[in-house]
């Protein structure tokens, strides 16, 4: 059982860090974008 709970707590990890590198590289492109329709959310 704790291979499994350590092998579900890598793969969160993982999706961790490529949920925050994929807003690293959208989040300037989001906001440019709601800059040209409106600047607010």
């Amino acid at each position: 059982m704790n291979g499994i709970l350590e092998t579900i707590l890598v793969i969160v990890g993982i999706i961790w860090v490529i949920v925050f590198l994929l807003a690293l590289f959208l989040s300037p492109k989001l906001s440019a974008t709601k800059s040209k329709n409106g600047g607010k959310k």
